[in-house]
């Protein structure tokens, strides 16, 4: 397959990809998902956007030469999920309303916010499911599975398969916020909570790193060191850079630990703000956009990542224009080659 080298129409392919499922190593899920966000919205209406976004670049990659080669598939949404969507959407804000207009929402007997939460909660549910079954037939025809959301919550069915396909595997999270909270506002699969249900799973990761946290709380904190996460702080990131270290032997420390299995979690805040200012809980500070590139670079050549998701990335509705828009799909496009020049690692 040549590389595109004019100008794709708009109904062209992801990254003017054209090879079909069964030709292509790498297939990314869409989910345009994000009924629990608890601050700005936005993250929905990203994986309509993407493919017309993405053919504004070109695809030749100085570091991974032959990796486009191997397909990039961009699935057709499931046709269940945008009505599950605005059902959970709708449901959630009625919910978030009633949290601030409740002096004691949890305890309040006079209202139905335990039944709306359960209702939420199911509609969560189903939407893993079909991530989770639609992760399992990628699976099953050996190929990659990654995601693009859409929220943070939305990779949880593609964890769960992953964890029932590997017997050991390790996370690489990237990521302003730990998001190890407990059914944040009574949401079990709410964004604030993916890793934390990461950990929940039967076969949970054997190792977690974390890189970029800068804003999360005591609970975060602690749960983190308790359960032995490696914890990359920006503070401890940036007051080592501040007193001389390379980026490099940083990088080699956060991966040494971390499993030859690697599954890497990307909420795109974990990047300073600059590069994504319309995503849903944006944080000062943060990993430069090179930054992140060298270190999946770098875990590219040491590690099988056997997945990916990237979330947060937000934006307008029909603004595939937007600067976020451009950051996330070469991000998505950085991610994707190298988890397709990871698998010579096998």
């Amino acid at each position: 397959m040549d590389l595109k080298e004019d100008t794709l129409h708009a109904d062209e392919p992801l990254f003017g990809n054209s090879l079909t499922f069964e030709q292509s190593e790498l297939v990314i899920i869409p989910a345009p998902w994000e009924p629990t966000t608890s601050y700005k919205g936005g993250t929905s209406n990203s994986p309509d956007l993407i493919r017309q976004a993405s053919h504004q670049m070109d695809y030749f990659h100085e570091v991974y030469l032959n990796s486009y080669h191997r397909g990039i598939y961009y699935k057709e949404l499931n046709p269940e999920i945008k009505p599950l969507h605005e059902q959970a959407l709708s449901l959630c804000d009625d919910i978030q309303k009633q949290l601030i207009a409740t002096t004691d929402p949890y305890t309040d007997k006079s209202n139905d916010l335990s039944e709306k939460l359960h209702k939420a909660n199911a509609l969560s549910d189903k939407f893993n499911t079909i991530i989770y079954q639609e992760s399992q037939q990628i699976l099953k025809a050996k190929k990659i599975p990654a995601l693009f959301g859409g929220d943070h919550s939305c990779p949880y069915g593609l964890m769960k398969a992953l964890s029932e396909h590997y017997q050991e595997w390790s996370l690489l999270h990237i990521d302003a916020h730990f998001d190890l909270r407990v059914a944040y506002q009574g949401f079990k699969h709410s964004h604030a909570s993916i890793i934390y249900n990461a950990t929940q799973l039967i076969n949970p990761p054997t190792k977690i790193a974390h890189v970029g946290i800068r804003d999360f709380s005591k609970g975060e904190y602690e749960y983190a060191r308790e359960n032995e996460h490696d914890s990359w702080t920006d503070k401890v990131l940036k007051r080592r850079a501040f007193e001389g270290e390379s980026w490099s032997k940083t990088m080699n420390e956060i991966l040494q630990p971390l499993h030859h299995n690697l599954y890497i979690s990307f909420d795109i805040d974990g990047l300073d703000p600059q590069y994504c200012p319309q995503t849903g809980t944006p944080v000062p500070g943060g990993l430069s956009y090179n930054q992140a590139t060298a270190l999946i670079e770098k875990a590219s050549k040491s590690f099988n990542i056997i997945g990916f998701d990237l979330t947060e990335v937000s934006t307008q509705p029909g603004d595939y224009e937007s600067w976020d828009i451009n950051v996330g799909t070469r991000m998505l496009f950085e991610l994707s080659l190298a988890a397709l020049s990871s698998q010579n690692k096998k």
